[in-house]
């Protein structure tokens, strides 16, 4: 188990549970025990456990029941034992999704031996059962007893303050904001408490904070999910709104993080070493990696990678890549020891919050960023936006703390489309009835963004709104809140489960109408959608995100679906969808404009020349 899943997640499970995982010192239970068969006789108690809760933190939730079962019959004289074997069990079927199976083990356990945690458990379960009374009955008794201020109290005042704003208490939700915000010095719940509005859909509160692995660095700080945050709030993507309020959080972070980390001795600088840092398996990276791979070709680069590395990288296996996680330490060890004299962070934003902590420290002469959420970081210690010239308006300049450079060209080389979809009647489309598609999942889309959802439906009574969900806590939220608010047009949204590359391009080459959601746009997945010739809807706001796919048609020299105004959007979307021509005339202008879709070589050339401008500058 990984110092990493220990530090974030082991406060999630039950106390034996985390006491048995620290025991282990970051190292698995032995190889022998775990192969030994539970029928033999000489297993102590304690080792039991060590299986048990190896099985139970990796989620091998059926073996771990086995032992569990074990441990049961061996302490029936022992109630306080059996009330810790409980509740390890209760948080099994909790994990597994047996939620009523849940609250009778957990109830059982509590009579054994009190816990705080089986009250946050059995909230859980109440509250994944639809039972918010209960549930808030439950985390009222966990906050009376529990006096750590780490990652579980930040997620019991989530699960309190997410029932109280289901059930409609508007005052106490508001209460509960202002006392989490004051008693976690928390800035994400204090943004939160400043801007609540009621049954808000898609609003996560800070659930895991910044914890390295290094014992120096143990203090709990709720960074990560704190930048996350930011992005969701009215009013954020606003342009005289989302540079201040980034400023002003970067320049806490940025002193809380030098504080941790220290300093550091800068190496002679060479002008020539290249560090790019970023989770090249992200959808959002897939644009920019023939890009990447260029650079490699011909300077030399460091790919640090923090998830997973991607199929096209690692079969150019000439490439020097360095995969280390999300951890903030190892990250930052990796880059240090790179010494880079430009370094590029990919893809900064809520996706990457290590890289975006990391970025608040000069770790090299040149700092830049570069990817498809177009949003200025706030960071004083970033030098270079790179942004594209079709993309930015005039006075884009005033919107990024970075000095703004406009690249050309596109990062993309061919759509990859398949070569058949499926036709109308396999993805189950009827013939008189409109579809709308806002391929964008729930959890990304801007709350400001849903009344234009809603009045679509309202100006087409024939027309039906597809949205990505998975039947999560927050899809669930997104549908109260059009019951509630739009209760007129709720029964025309549906849902859609997850479906394979083919089918959901051939869902969004068969719909009449694809949206591009307000503020935050469809980004890098325009090179797939745009040359389908569904016409995409957009309005493009005035952050450098929102106008992705406005600026690509313009490339393209197609304005049709292009809204002058935030009140034009849903008219011309029905519009569109009522035209029986509008694919057609969409089909014919990319057919003849197809290179201005995908001009890489002009953006290779153009971020070359960056590259040798930041490298004479590191050598100043």
């Amino acid at each position: 188990m990984s110092k990493y899943l220990i530090a974030h997640e082991l406060v999630f499970f039950p106390p034996r549970i985390q006491k048995q995982v620290k025991a282990w010192q970051g190292q698995a239970p032995d190889r022998l025990l775990l192969d030994r068969s539970l029928e033999t006789p000489d297993w102590s108690l304690d080792q039991l456990w060590d299986v048990a809760s190896h099985y139970h933190i990796n989620l091998k939730l059926p073996q771990s029941l086995n032992f569990y079962r074990r441990l049961l019959e061996w302490t029936a004289h022992d109630p306080e034992a059996q009330g810790e074997i409980l509740q390890a069990i209760g948080h099994v079927f909790l994990l597994s999704g047996r939620f009523e199976d849940a609250v009778g083990i957990l109830l059982r356990a509590a009579k054994l031996k009190a816990e705080p945690s089986i009250d946050y458990f059995l909230c859980e379960s109440y509250g994944r059962l639809g039972k918010p009374k209960e549930a808030l009955q439950r985390i009222e008794r966990f906050l009376s007893h529990y006096t750590q201020r780490d990652t579980l109290l930040a997620r019991a005042y989530v699960e309190m303050i997410r029932n109280l704003d289901q059930i409609g208490d508007v005052a106490a939700t508001q209460q509960r904001l202002d006392e989490a915000a004051k008693v976690l010095n928390s800035w994400a719940f204090t943004l939160q408490a400043k801007n609540y509005m009621p049954l808000l859909p898609f609003v996560d509160l800070p659930d895991f904070p910044v914890q390295a692995s290094d014992p120096q660095l143990e203090a709990e700080q709720f960074y990560y999910e704190e930048f996350n945050e930011i992005y969701a709030y009215r009013g954020i993507w606003q342009t005289e709104m989302v540079k201040p309020m980034l400023e002003e959080f970067a320049t806490q972070l940025s002193d809380r993080i030098a504080s941790l980390m220290g300093t550091s001795e800068r190496p002679v600088v060479s002008g020539q070493r290249i560090a790019i840092v970023g989770d090249f398996g992200q959808p959002e990276a897939s644009a920019y990696l023939e890009a990447l791979i260029a650079l490699c070709r011909k300077y030399s680069v460091s790919l640090i990678s923090l998830g997973v590395i991607p199929d096209l990288l690692r079969q150019e296996e000439w490439l020097r890549l360095i995969q280390v996680g999300p951890q903030l330490l190892p990250l930052f060890n990796a880059i240090q020891s790179h010494h880079p004299d430009l370094l590029i962070y990919l893809n900064l934003g809520p996706n990457n919050p290590a890289s975006y902590v990391l970025a608040s420290q000069r770790l090299a002469p040149v700092q830049a960023t570069l990817g498809s959420l177009l949003v200025t970081s706030g960071l004083k210690t970033l030098d270079y936006f790179l942004s594209f010239d079709w993309l930015e308006p005039d006075d884009a300049e005033h919107h990024y703390t970075e000095h703004l450079i406009r690249l050309q060209g596109t990062p993309a080389q061919t759509s990859s489309l398949p070569d058949q979809f499926m036709g109308r009647e396999l993805t189950r489309l009827k013939n008189h009835e409109r579809y709308y598609f806002c391929p964008l999942p729930c959890s990304s889309l801007h709350r400001d963004f849903l009344p234009y959802l809603a009045e679509i439906l309202r100006l087409d009574p024939e027309g039906y709104l597809f949205l990505p969900g998975f039947q999560s806590r927050l899809d669930q939220q997104l549908m109260v809140w059009f019951k509630q608010n739009h209760p007129e047009v709720s029964d025309r949204i549906r849902l859609l489960q997850g479906m394979s590359r083919m089918a959901f391009l051939s869902l969004c080459r068969e719909v009449n109408v694809l949206l591009d959601p307000m503020y935050v746009g469809l980004s890098y997945a325009l090179w797939q959608l745009i040359p389908l010739a569904t016409p995409i809807v957009t309005w493009p706001s005035g952050q450098a995100r929102g106008r992705m796919t406005a600026g690509l048609y313009r490339q393209i020299k197609q304005n049709e679906s292009i809204a002058d105004t935030q009140a034009d959007y849903a008219p011309l979307a029905v519009a569109l969808a009522k035209d029986a021509q509008a694919k057609q005339r969409f089909r014919e202008h990319i057919a003849h404009e197809p290179r201005r879709l995908f001009q890489f070589q002009d953006f290779r050339v153009s971020l070359e020349a960056f590259v040798d401008s930041a490298l004479t500058q590191a050598r100043q």
